[in-house]
């Protein structure tokens, strides 16, 4: 940014620092001691990016900040709204002019501010609904740098850590300005949920994102370099005194505090079977209910684990018939690929599809926000037979939630 001029170095934020820190690491940038941007006399580590990679950074960051500005003059900000415009818009042309040449624009970019405020002016939605533009948003930026860096296998879980992220920036933002909206009558989306955020249950959403964007980071196999980036992420998540029930084994303690999941339910040894499916028992609630049915086998490994779109917990592969079908622990929702539907339908479902069981207390997003568990697209609500389901655009796979297959059948 202070090629643009020093002032403009002075508008880096978070979500700079981190693109920039996750391009070093993609490319394996090397780290130098060099002078520092504000205080010359001063030496730094530094890591220089490739050049490509920092015209694309400087110029979506530039937009970025051009949708910021443009949002605040849409909420009234005035004469300094109005200057501010003035200056970004100088620089945000030959920026939008580079980002086309190389065919780079990220789709949702120019119309952010406007979405935003439209959705704004329609009370009483979730407040993953609100911040629905900046998650798809930050997880097309980040799953460009997929292209930019050589790394087209990692496309996806790059899309995925820029969701969660993106999510987490949003409603981080909306903790902090919670008191301060009540205060003015502004908007504010965690106050709009219907659901009746308190902070607690609004941090847990807040650490449920900051886990997806985790998970995704992981799947990257950065070594040192995504320990650090995975150790910003978990910085966003405000810290409690004490989550753990008095119940739960101190000795496990450590598994979920580090895996920042949630002690969902109790085996008969008092272990928890948590939302990262790392459970050291074998008697858990699921385990039990395998005995349930006949037509069912041992779990079924093939690749990467898959994270419920619901509530992000890790899904269980379950082999029935010709199929695996992807069992949520803690919704108890099901993952169904392309044609799976119709052969569980036309056979004897396992038992413990239909029966009814307790959900995770955590709040689940909301149809219509929910990544595909596959490609982590944004699925679309759909109605079958009667049932609204949630069908990846482009997989054409199924999210059931617990109940649906019910209607079906």
């Amino acid at each position: 940014m202070a090629r643009l001029g020093i002032p403009w170095a002075l508008t880096a934020g978070f979500d700079l620092a981190f693109l920039h820190q996750l391009v070093a690491a993609l490319e394996g940038a090397p780290l130098e001691q060099r002078p520092c941007t504000a205080l010359p006399f001063r030496k730094v580590g530094l890591r220089r990016i490739s050049e490509d990679c920092e015209e694309w950074l400087r110029s979506v960051y530039l937009l970025l900040i051009e949708q910021k500005v443009e949002d605040d003059h849409l909420d009234g900000g005035g004469l300094k709204a109005r200057l501010a415009e003035r200056v970004v818009r100088s620089r945000v042309a030959e920026a939008k002019s580079h980002l086309r040449r190389s065919d780079a624009v990220p789709s949702g970019l120019a119309e952010l501010s406007v979405e935003q405020k439209r959705l704004e002016q329609s009370p009483g939605l979730p407040v993953e609904r609100y911040g629905l533009p900046t998650t798809k948003l930050f997880g097309e930026i980040f799953s460009q740098l997929a292209g930019l860096t050589g790394r087209p296998a990692d496309v996806v879980a790059l899309r995925r850590l820029g969701q969660g992220l993106g999510m987490a920036v949003y409603l981080k933002d909306g903790l902090e300005d919670r008191q301060r909206d009540r205060r003015s009558g502004s908007f504010n989306a965690v106050e709009e949920d219907p659901r009746g955020l308190d902070d607690r249950t609004a941090a847990r959403i807040l650490r449920r994102e900051v886990s997806r964007a985790q998970a995704g980071l992981r799947e990257l196999s950065l070594g040192e370099d995504g320990a650090v980036l995975e150790s910003i992420l978990g910085g966003l998540v405000p810290q409690e005194k004490s989550e753990t029930p008095r119940r739960f084994k101190k000795s496990n303690r450590g598994i979920c505090e580090a895996l920042l999941c949630e002690p969902l339910m109790y085996c008969s040894a008092e272990i928890c079977v948590n939302s990262c499916a790392v459970c050291p028992c074998d008697c858990c609630v699921f385990a039990a209910n395998e005995k349930n049915s006949s037509a069912t086998s041992p779990p079924i490994e093939r690749g990467r684990r898959l994270s419920c779109p619901a509530c992000d917990t890790t899904l269980l592969e379950q082999a029935y018939h010709n199929v695996v079908l992807d069992e949520c622990p803690a919704c108890h929702g099901v993952w169904m690929d392309k044609g799976e539907l119709e052969t569980v339908c036309s056979t004897h479902p396992p038992k413990r599809l239909l029966e009814k069981r307790p959900p995770t207390k955590l709040p689940l997003r909301p149809e219509g926000t929910r990544p595909c568990p596959i490609c982590s697209e944004i699925m679309t609500g759909t109605l079958v037979k009667g049932v609204h389901l949630d069908l990846c655009p482009v997989c054409e796979g199924l999210w059931l939630d617990q109940g649906e297959l019910n209607g079906l059948l």
